[in-house]
């Protein structure tokens, strides 16, 4: 029966000054934390913008020494070009063989595949190895 006859206050104690809170304390604690996330709001704000800086530049430009191409000379280029294109030879001639083998093609086309590879693969790499090795040479030689 506590809580239904609540003591009359006395005149000698303050009976609502325990039930008052403390404004000034409140105000206070709230104005530090208003500091702290203003702080917070800021560096999230840095972030971002430093996101949004390196988004905008290209991926590689950080770890290229200079923006300029680099420009081969031609012996270099026809080097390139020449194992390229020995690359898409053996390329072609594979899926052929694969087809030819995959459609159960008879066993005479498939050995005349067999044979011009075997005529072609040859003097083709030993063309290419010769131009890759020129190039090395006159390109050490500068």
């Amino acid at each position: 029966m506590r809580y239904l006859n609540p003591p009359n206050p006395s005149p000698q104690t303050d009976y609502f000054q325990n039930s008052t809170p403390d404004y000034a304390a409140m105000i206070t604690v709230l104005a530090t934390r208003l500091t702290v996330l203003q702080a917070q709001v800021e560096t999230v704000q840095n972030r971002v913008d430093s996101l949004e800086f390196h988004q905008m530049r290209p991926f590689n430009q950080t770890f290229t020494p200079e923006t300029t191409q680099t420009q081969y000379s031609p012996i270099v280029q026809a080097a390139f070009k020449s194992m390229k294109w020995l690359f898409l030879f053996l390329a072609g001639f594979a899926l052929a063989c694969i087809l030819s083998v995959g459609l159960r093609t008879p066993n005479s086309i498939t050995s005349t595949l067999l044979d011009q590879l075997q005529f072609w693969l040859l003097p083709l790499a030993v063309l290419v190895f010769a131009i890759v090795v020129i190039a090395a040479v006159l390109e050490s030689l500068k």
